[in-house]
């Protein structure tokens, strides 16, 4: 029942219309599954069900089913806090902050299904409450100021419907970045089919192209970290060996009280600094392997698509971050509009 949520969510229903599909199939909801295997009892279920709380399904269930980290085999603690000790309040905590053990448990879904869910809840596009907006309603930002672009109907167009900057819209603060939504559709799906032929046609050139847009600056940037993390590791090492000998002159009384304590202070600001240093470099470095890892679960999943004919809600959301729209400008006589695709897991491919 979980993978069917995270698959109908993915897919682009609604909360509402996820809610309605499991009360329509006679699935149990959380407080009454609970209930029924012996979590709560029948006066705390009474409690959470009456006049005001009917049963069945709610939007606050399929939100917290898919916020769950830990179906992806991982434990997560410290996600919620009190503002004092005395307060009995609890507050969440930002993910910065979680700890998470990894791979404590049988996953129910993958790594990558909950990342996309995750993706669509943090843009707040409200998956196909409103069809008729496209696919791509909620992963439409300005170029030029990052403000998002708002859905118009246009009735007496022959395909109704454009975009347009909503900083325009409401302060006219920018430019109307307006574009039509069959344009926009239309050069996103032409992208998508031009990655889908490379890598059933030339799975190699596909497979470089991707490395090659993330690799060409992070691989410099990872050779200068390692090398970094190394001089400084070795450099605290050397500082450890002369702390221990500063401790040793002063018991011999080879160094005088005064001396020490100059010395001693600065030996181990230097090693504060230093393994400030160290933890910074480590995490880029976990930063730059996480993208190379990234790299290679975007070409799994394009590479599982077949060669699609229509954009869909489904396949927006496994492919695409955000897509950015510049406003129109002559060149020659022509009318010219930027627009730059950013793909979930690796940002933009040129």
């Amino acid at each position: 029942m979980i993978r069917e949520i995270f698959s109908l969510f993915i897919g682009g229903m609604s909360m509402r219309q996820i809610c309605l599909r499991l009360d329509a199939r006679g699935i149990d909801y959380p407080a009454k599954h609970m209930m029924k295997i012996g979590i709560t009892s029948q006066a705390e279920y009474g409690k959470l069900v009456n006049a005001k709380n009917p049963e069945g399904w709610r939007s606050t269930a399929i939100v917290t089913i898919l916020d769950r980290y830990e179906y992806c085999g991982h434990t997560v603690s410290n996600r919620f806090t009190k503002p004092t000790y005395k307060s009995k309040k609890i507050v969440p905590l930002p993910e910065s902050e979680w700890i998470i053990t990894k791979n404590t448990q049988e996953p129910i879904i993958d790594e990558e299904t909950w990342q996309k869910a995750h993706q669509i809840r943090a843009s707040g596009h409200r998956s196909n409450q409103d069809r008729e907006k496209g696919p791509l309603n909620g992963y439409l930002y300005c170029k030029d100021c990052g403000s998002k672009l708002y859905f118009h109907y246009a009735p007496k167009l022959t395909r109704p419907g454009f975009y347009n900057c909503g900083r325009y819209q409401l302060y006219k603060a920018c430019t109307i970045h307006y574009i039509r939504m069959f344009a926009i559709e239309q050069i996103v799906l032409e992208e998508i089919q031009r990655f889908c032929r490379m890598a059933q046609d030339d799975e190699q050139a596909f497979v470089e192209m991707v490395r090659r847009s993330l690799n060409s600056q992070d691989q410099t940037e990872r050779r200068n970290d390692e090398r970094e993390l190394s001089d400084a590791q070795n450099r605290l090492g050397s500082i450890d060996r002369i702390i221990e000998q500063l401790y040793e002159d002063r018991v011999t009384g080879t160094l005088s009280t005064e001396r020490f304590t100059q010395m001693l202070g600065r030996y181990e600001g230097e090693q504060k600094q230093l393994r400030e240093k160290c933890e910074k470099l480590q995490q880029s470095l976990i930063s730059t392997k996480e993208k190379t890892e990234n790299s290679d679960r975007f070409i799994r999943l394009v590479k599982s698509i077949t060669q699609p004919e229509t954009l869909t809600p489904e396949l927006v959301g496994n492919l695409i971050e955000r897509v950015e729209v510049g406003d129109v400008y002559i060149v020659g006589g022509e009318k010219k509009q930027d627009v730059r695709i950013l793909f979930n897991f690796v940002g933009e491919i040129s």
